[in-house]
């Protein structure tokens, strides 16, 4: 009964993930690449948060909580997280007070800061959040 209980959370994680997963590929295909991008992360980052859960499914059949995408991805496998200079290049690009974009920076982990956008912002993303953490549909209220 655990493992059965087990495997049905597993395969409901699973596929919600690959549900996510199709949504993602549709995103990033080259006709939308530019337009989609809040989408894409979207889906990137609910895809991996929902195979992390899959993965991390105790015997009895109890998932893991929260959506700190990054812990859960480490304490599966902490090889699989991005690197403390991927993080910390994510941080300068992306942080609330950033004025000027360093491209050298950008080009050097261009192929991780999409990855470091879809973990580190999935909350905001499914929240509307600012980089500030206000509401988006609120920005022109008073």
């Amino acid at each position: 009964m655990i493992d059965e209980r087990m495997q049905h959370d597993q395969q409901t994680f699973l596929a919600l993930g690959d549900e996510f997963l199709i949504q993602y590929i549709l995103c990033a295909h080259k006709d939308f690449r530019d337009n989609q991008i809040l989408s894409r992360l979207f889906s990137m980052g609910n895809s991996l948060e929902l195979y992390a859960k899959a993965a991390l499914v105790s015997p009895l059949g109890v998932p893991p909580t929260g959506h700190d995408v990054p812990g859960l991805i480490a304490k599966y496998d902490p090889t699989l997280a991005l690197s403390s200079d991927e993080i910390a290049a994510g941080e300068t690009l992306f942080g609330s007070d950033v004025s000027n974009v360093d491209l050298g920076l950008w080009l050097k982990h261009e192929e991780a800061m999409e990855m470091y956008q879809a973990l580190y912002f999935l909350k905001d993303l499914k929240y509307y959040l600012t980089k500030d953490g206000k509401v988006i549909s609120q920005l022109g209220s008073p």
